[in-house]
């Protein structure tokens, strides 16, 4: 899964996403390694996905450290999001490194309160953040388009 392709520079770049039976576009379940902070209210911040997510050297198996708590799971795609995908969506990062949606060759979603768009919810973009990972995409990557979001 971790093919991809770079934009020509008409618009923005494409990823590889694999089909399944009767070409139904699949977004993978992705294994991730999160870490949380003790303290109260905190979110999980991507430590690494796909092969490379597992437990630091030196960590218990409940993954409890001092300050916090690394946590082995899998992320996986919402219906809203294959949907996307199978309706032939790209999924990118915007310069400010929040991840979007491209679809008809238009921005379609994304994390900013813009009426233009759809909002991603906050498991669709921590499940972008891990698959834009697992695929290697990044904010400075230079076909990254500027939407300015």
């Amino acid at each position: 899964m971790d093919e991809h392709s770079r934009s020509n520079g008409d618009g923005p770049s494409t990823h590889a996403i694999q089909r399944g039976p009767g070409s139904q576009t699949v977004l993978p379940d992705i294994p991730v390694l999160t870490f949380v902070r003790e303290r109260s209210g905190a979110r999980p911040v991507l430590v690494a996905v796909g092969q490379s997510a597992s437990l630091p050297t030196g960590v218990s198996a409940d993954g409890c450290v001092s300050g916090g708590r690394y946590c082995l799971s899998y992320a996986a795609p919402s219906v809203r999001l294959q949907r996307w995908a199978h309706a032939g969506a790209r999924f990118d990062l915007c310069r400010l490194g929040t991840p979007c949606v491209w679809l008809g060759g238009k921005l379609y979603a994304g994390i900013q309160d813009e009426p233009r768009l759809q909002r991603l919810d906050d498991d669709e973009r921590a499940y972008l953040d891990a698959y834009l990972t697992l695929i290697d995409r990044s904010w400075s990557d230079p076909d990254v388009a500027d939407i300015g979001l």
